[in-house]
């Protein structure tokens, strides 16, 4: 029994055929007894598989057990606290004098949210509610839950889609343009910008995502300089720069976009012009002469040998 240090009377009888004892009423003896019999302190017992509670937001649960470490006079009321990261089933349990020395199960689960937060924790806060003052004002710490995160960061990258896989524009005004978005939400506004050259416009010269529009595509048109260079179909290419103070955005280095330019300069055809005076060419035996002026069409340059040939070709008597 537990009965603390206690005293008991240890009662004193006589008995003798001398009248003088036999008639002695002698007091009891206190006795104080120290007891070896103890009241366990008032405990809530929490178990954890492993010494650790984990849990995922792809659904994998885990278990603690409870019981009391002794019977309480009053029931006992075990409840844990709601968040926004760790769901208790059930969320509470009762313990009494029929149950106090078994083990009660409460399972654990984690909050599939979208937040990206990779490996994480959450206290799970423990309440005692009961009538049984040893226990009521129990502070039990609380327990710590380890969660697995099912959301992940893709990469941070610029995406840029190009009409038929290509970009194609004309000096005769003829242009193109491509759509760009990011691949994520950024942390700092990312904006995407042209380099300047002497072939292509890009319009507007940049453009900027951020986090109210990073998945949604913006455009910007591509144009040829009108230039009166004769320089046939050829290609440019276009620089492109990002400026971020995202770190995964601005050490990004995007390729240069390659613009296929159709050119509106024609090289005319390589002829020589000559002129005979009065249209036609009157000479005599008698020293009468007459002269012809000859030119080249514009862009044309020849050697003097290439000349010569063409001359010669050109001047040929009839037959």
């Amino acid at each position: 029994m537990i009965e603390g240090t206690h005293s008991q009377l240890l009662a004193v009888h006589v008995s003798s055929d001398d009248a003088d004892f036999q008639q002695l009423q002698i007091p009891a003896i206190p006795v104080q007894i120290h007891d070896n019999d103890f009241l366990p302190p008032a405990e809530i017992l929490i178990t954890e598989t492993n010494n650790q509670s984990l849990v995922s937001e792809d659904g994998q649960t885990d278990s603690i057990s409870l019981r009391l470490s002794r019977q309480p006079t009053s029931p006992v009321t075990i409840s844990f606290g709601a968040n926004s990261q760790v769901i208790a089933t059930p969320s509470s349990v009762t313990f009494d004098a029929n149950n106090w020395n078994r083990e009660l199960s409460v399972t654990l689960g984690a909050v599939n949210d979208s937040l990206i937060e990779g490996t994480h924790s959450q206290l799970l806060a423990v309440h005692v509610s009961s009538d049984d003052a040893d226990f009521q004002q129990l502070q039990i710490p609380a327990i710590p839950v380890q969660i697995h995160d099912n959301d992940f960061l893709p990469p941070a990258e610029i995406l840029i889609t190009e009409t038929n896989n290509q970009s194609l524009v004309s000096e005769d005004g003829q242009t193109d343009s491509i759509s760009l978005r990011l691949s994520r939400q950024p942390t700092s506004p990312v904006t995407i910008s042209f380099g300047a050259n002497s072939q292509v416009i890009a319009t507007p010269s940049s453009v900027t995502f951020d986090a109210n529009n990073w998945n949604r595509e913006l455009s910007v048109t591509f144009g040829a300089v009108n230039d009166s260079l004769i320089e046939g179909t050829h290609s440019q290419l276009l620089a492109v720069h990002v400026s971020s103070d995202d770190a995964d955005f601005q050490q990004l280095q995007i390729p240069a976009i390659l613009v296929q330019i159709h050119d509106n300069d024609f090289l005319p055809p390589a002829e020589i012009f000559i002129t005979e005076t009065n249209n036609q060419s009157l000479v005599s035996e008698d020293g009468q002469t007459d002269s012809i002026s000859l030119r080249l069409s514009p862009t044309v340059v020849a050697s003097d040998d290439q000349l010569v040939r063409i001359l010669r070709s050109s001047l040929r008597p009839a037959a």
